[in-house]
């Protein structure tokens, strides 16, 4: 599946701001784990996570397409696990995407409190307040399938959001803080 998402890093005003603009439908407690493996070190982006959401685990495979500055285009796979192991074996993760990934090891976690909003036709804003480790983040993601969203663009415009800054993912933020603080 091809995921098209732009993503906004918020500071804690502009994320207030956001959540009052609004009608949110749904609210959603999650936990990524995130792996790493042999080519992680070697600068290949390939974010591999098992996401935990209402006691189901599902581990995710985003692969980057194209990047430029705020819009992320990535192929996605996924398949539901029974937990989130230590170890995800090669032989899985392979059998998964279809191209050889390394066995790859559990680093840590994030958690994530996320709004929805789905008042827009092929378009989820995704309104995230992120933790990990002493990190508490701001986050504004709207997914979308088809037309590029120009009304919801145009509505955050309005509201002091700035959508043409190159931003990572959070996976790599979190992998440069845990490389940073000697963590992996």
């Amino acid at each position: 599946m091809t995921e098209k998402e732009i993503k906004v890093i918020l500071t804690k005003n502009q994320y207030d701001k956001i959540k009052a603009l609004f009608n949110w439908d749904e609210q959603i407690s999650q936990i990524n784990r995130y792996y790493v493996n042999s080519d992680t070190d070697s600068g290949k982006k390939l974010t591999i996570r098992v996401r935990e959401e209402n006691s189901r685990y599902w581990l995710q495979i985003k692969r980057p397409k194209s990047e430029e500055s705020s819009l992320h285009i990535s192929e996605e796979y996924q398949k539901e696990l029974n937990s989130a192991p230590n170890l995800l074996p090669s032989e899985t993760l392979t059998e998964l995407t279809g191209f050889y990934i390394p066995d790859s090891r559990l680093i840590g976690s994030l958690s994530t409190e996320r709004a929805v909003c789905r008042s827009y036709p092929n378009l989820e804003i995704c309104l995230d307040k992120v933790r990990y480790y002493d990190v508490t983040e701001y986050e504004l993601e709207l997914e979308y399938t088809g037309d590029f969203p120009d009304e919801a663009i145009k509505l955050l415009s309005e509201n002091g959001i700035s959508f043409g800054e190159k931003i990572d993912g959070k996976y790599y933020r979190f992998l440069r803080y845990a490389k940073e603080h000697g963590i992996v």
